[in-house]
């Protein structure tokens, strides 16, 4: 009869710890990390400094969300977006010439953080210079040498600098040596005899 009952308890444990495993005790599953990564503006890109640059993260999470995506400009905090498209505008406008580190980080809703990060390079505008256009008109158009010409250059300009600053040099003789005025000035003169 000991051995009845000790068997009967023993597979009536047995049975108890089979259902407290199977439906009492689920163990948690772990949190997958989530995805981050910048996907603008690429790892070493030079910008110039002023212009605005939208700094875009692509964020994921497999087994939950996202909740925030956070934005650093060289380690101190910017800004953060907490639904897609997650984008932070960055003006470069008093920036330092030189390189910066860009780094998102992304949050998911069981607080799991993966972070990205890249550096970018921020330079001087770089300003072409094209030559200035020399337009002048010659009144009258034609005559004697004892007529007094009339040279004007004032629609002279130039792409980078503003009309103020030409200068307008004159060479009526083809001797390298030139006169110079100011624009918007004229020259009066007799053509050689």
């Amino acid at each position: 009869m000991k051995t009845k009952t000790l068997l009967l308890t023993f597979s009536s444990l047995a049975m108890l710890s089979f259902f407290i495993v199977q439906y009492g005790c689920k163990k948690e599953e772990e949190n997958k990390s989530p995805t981050c990564s910048i996907i603008s503006p690429t790892n070493g890109q030079e910008i110039t400094i002023g212009e605005t640059v939208t700094i875009s993260v692509d964020a994921t999470d497999n087994d939950g969300s996202i909740t925030e995506v956070r934005f650093f400009i060289d380690e101190v905090g910017k800004s953060n977006a907490t639904s897609f498209p997650y984008n932070y505008d960055w003006n470069t406008n008093g920036e330092n010439i030189g390189n910066h580190t860009l780094k998102a980080t992304s949050i998911d809703n069981s607080g799991g953080t993966t972070s990205d990060e890249i550096i970018i390079d921020i330079i001087e505008e770089i300003v072409s210079n094209t030559q200035p256009t020399a337009i002048f008109t010659v009144s009258p158009s034609s005559g004697t040498t004892n007529t007094n010409f009339i040279f004007n250059a004032s629609d002279s300009y130039d792409n980078e600098d503003p009309t103020s600053q030409l200068q307008i040099r004159w060479d009526f003789d083809g001797n390298g040596r030139k006169l110079g005025y100011r624009l918007g000035l004229q020259q009066n003169r007799k053509p050689p005899v």
